[in-house]
């Protein structure tokens, strides 16, 4: 992470309840809490994930997203802007990030939605009124609001705004968090949490730091924090293949676990390579091959995590 946006970020964590930036808002989502839940996706993350499905979700910062199935080489982008970062080659268009600011007037002059922007700035009121609407969904099937993202507690102040709000409107609120953050901000909004989604990706901290980018030490302890609380957990274990696809570390997680007394269940989440295109439209590469893991593979490791007396099931 560069340096200028780790404190760009820091600054939006500490200070900033009055606005978010966020890069979407999805309805009916059935997998990121109990119920029928509405899900808020916030921008910045202090992770890396090499196998992360929201890529633009990582940076703090407005994105361009380039689609090369929806360009016709119009050439309108190129025309457009000031900068120079668009050029038209044979068969596409090539985008110098290092000129590109978001500024959006190639968005705005793309006649087939080729160029979109990921990222825009919200007031948590804002958020709120969107959120509430959904209102009847929640009642009828005890659903609720999601704050995921990117890290929700990386913008702590405003996620903490946006889901008391959520409270005082009687809306069930949950955070899907990878758990790395400092101990203020995430008790500042474990105030108006209901339930923590929280991602435990390997036990092994030099292990954790070479596929994430940072170790997990703040993160287990921000687990046992979290339970300390008492506030209703359940661990995420994504499956990567290569990375924690072994019984040893599922061993090591359940141990963990077992001493975490908020925690009501851990639930497997297979890899999967859905955010491969992202990947391309941010001119990125996408490091990992389609690879599943054997449904009898997750079934020990499910009966590991009963075996230490831990609730466990796959995400489905």
């Amino acid at each position: 992470m560069k340096a200028k946006e780790s404190s760009t970020l820091a600054k939006i964590g500490a200070e900033n309840a009055t606005q978010g930036l966020i890069f979407d808002i999805q309805r009916y989502c059935i997998e990121d809490g109990p119920g029928i839940r509405t899900t808020v996706f916030l921008k910045g993350c202090p992770l890396r994930c090499s196998w992360c499905s929201n890529p633009e979700s990582q940076r703090s910062r407005i994105e361009l997203m380039y689609s090369r199935l929806n360009c016709t080489l119009c050439g309108m982008c190129v025309k457009t802007c000031e900068k120079n970062a668009p050029s038209l080659l044979l068969d596409r268009i090539v985008t110098d990030r290092s000129k590109c600011d978001a500024c959006g007037d190639c968005v705005a002059t793309c006649p087939n939605g080729a160029r979109q922007l990921a990222g825009y700035w919200v007031k948590p009121e804002e958020v709120v009124e969107e959120i509430v609407r959904d209102s009847l969904f929640f009642l009828n099937s005890a659903g609720g609001i999601t704050l995921s993202g990117g890290e929700p507690l990386y913008q702590a102040a405003f996620t903490a705004e946006v889901l008391r709000l959520c409270q005082w409107h009687g809306i069930h609120t949950t955070i899907e968090t990878c758990g790395y953050s400092s101990e203020k901000a995430l008790l500042n909004v474990l105030r108006f949490v209901d339930l923590v989604l929280l991602d435990i990706k390997h036990m092994t901290s030099k292990k954790h730091k070479e596929y994430t980018g940072m170790d997990n030490e703040r993160i287990l302890n921000n687990a046992r924090c979290i339970s300390r609380e008492g506030v209703a957990t359940i661990i995420r274990y994504p499956l990567i293949p290569g990375f924690n696809d072994n019984r040893d570390n599922v061993v090591k997680t359940a141990e963990f676990v077992e001493r975490l007394d908020s925690v009501e269940k851990v639930e497997f989440v297979p890899y999967h390579n859905y955010g491969s295109e992202k990947y391309k439209k941010l001119d990125r590469d996408y490091e990992w091959e389609e690879e599943q893991i054997p449904s009898e593979t997750l079934e020990s490791y499910i009966e590991v995590m009963h075996e230490h007396g831990v609730n466990a099931s796959q995400l489905r």
